[in-house]
């Protein structure tokens, strides 16, 4: 039932502390954060929560994209009116107050799947660091059991993630990956035991090494069969031609574990930041 219940999150297809420091000798990338997987359609829905910690009124704008980077428009449910966008919706919010909303469950519709950008309307893609944005994603497999969710925050977009995953006794990890940089990114992945043994290090599979497409969702086990059946360790970090372009290196990514019998929660990165800031990871 799990492995249905994942091949579901990955075709219709959490998150992390808050961002690690930034090592001064490196460039600074642009402050915008992501919700790097969305899954709307099917049994599937992803609700979203912003929050203003300040005592002024404040601005967010949530732009949906599928996995090529083009607009997406899942239905939406719980907006007030003129909060509807082309690709996205504008929320405004109170002092202190915060607002909800969703992605319609329709059994009968396709399921879809992307990323969202969380921004300042008007600031290019900054963000002011009084908003805050969390997600809940939330399946619905029958009326007679109550509904699996995990909730997870939003994602600062890093150089370099490093997540736990879990494999063992029925368990199954699936990863959502999204690339955030204008430029074509070849993503370097390493894949370690519980020792910390190097079992697998190369680039993603060459149909998925780089991105565009700008996001995709898999089950570890299906795209590093090397990770079957064990518990270890998985580090993603993205290269570029020539190391003058850091400030491009913006990869982010969600990792949910799924149960045997069905429910799922998020797995937080160890690690998210720079590679000057991690032991060589080759």
């Amino acid at each position: 039932m799990k492995t249905l219940c994942a091949l579901a999150f990955l075709g219709a297809m959490p998150l992390a502390a808050q961002p690690t420091a930034i090592a001064l000798s490196e460039p600074v990338a642009p402050r915008f954060v992501t919700i790097p997987h969305v899954a709307a359609g099917g049994t599937w829905n992803t609700e979203f929560t912003a929050v203003n910690c300040s005592d002024t009124f404040q601005q967010v704008q949530i732009v949906f994209f599928d996995d090529h980077l083009q607009a997406l428009r899942p239905a939406l449910s719980g907006l007030k009116p003129g909060m509807s966008m082309t690709n996205g919706v504008l929320v405004s919010l109170q002092p202190m107050g915060s607002f909800t909303f969703q992605t319609d469950t329709d059994a009968s519709s396709p399921a879809i799947s992307g990323h969202a950008i969380v921004s300042t309307p008007g600031v290019s893609i900054s963000i002011n660091e009084s908003v805050r944005v969390f997600v809940v994603y939330r399946q619905h497999l029958n009326t007679h059991q109550e509904d699996f969710e995990a909730a997870v925050p939003q994602f600062y977009p890093n150089e370099m993630i490093v997540f736990p995953f879990d494999n063992s006794n029925g368990y199954v990890t699936g990863i959502g990956l999204t690339n955030h940089s204008p430029l074509l990114l070849a993503v370097n992945v390493v894949i370690r035991d519980e020792n910390g043994t190097t079992l697998w290090t190369g680039d993603m599979p060459r149909d998925a090494r780089r991105l565009p497409p700008f996001h995709e969702a898999f089950l570890l086990r299906d795209k590093f069969p090397v990770t079957s059946g064990i518990k270890g360790t998985i580090l993603f970090s993205v290269r570029t031609p020539t190391p003058s372009t850091t400030l491009y290196k913006m990869l982010s990514a969600i990792a949910l574990r799924f149960s045997p019998m069905g429910p799922f929660t998020s797995l937080t990165p160890v690690y998210q930041g720079y590679a000057s800031g991690f032991p060589y990871h080759n």
